[in-house]
């Protein structure tokens, strides 16, 4: 199953952990998981998050969660996915 998790940002934080935790465990079950951030600046889980494979679309450096580019970034992924789950406020809206 090829699964898409969607989050601002991956700066210290509970869902920020989360998906540090998760992703890499879903990979194991057999499961294709990739995930997007808005808000891409380099961290401590970004890197953790590619040391375990897994692949991270970084929608840009902009702080504004909210920008609309957004949108259009998300649409293009949607279609090579079989489930889409989103974390915090922006994602959730512009899913």
């Amino acid at each position: 199953m090829k699964i898409l998790h969607v989050i601002t940002t991956l700066q210290t934080g509970g869902a920020e952990k989360l998906m540090v935790d998760l992703l890499p465990r879903l990979r194991e079950l057999g499961n294709e998981v990739e995930l997007s951030i808005f808000y891409g600046v380099q961290t401590q889980f970004v890197e953790l998050l590619e040391e375990n494979g897994i692949k991270i679309h970084i929608f840009g450096i902009n702080r504004n969660v909210y920008n609309p580019i957004h949108l259009i970034k998300l649409r293009s992924l949607f279609n090579s996915f079989d489930i889409i789950h989103t974390h915090n406020t922006s994602p959730q809206l512009f899913a």
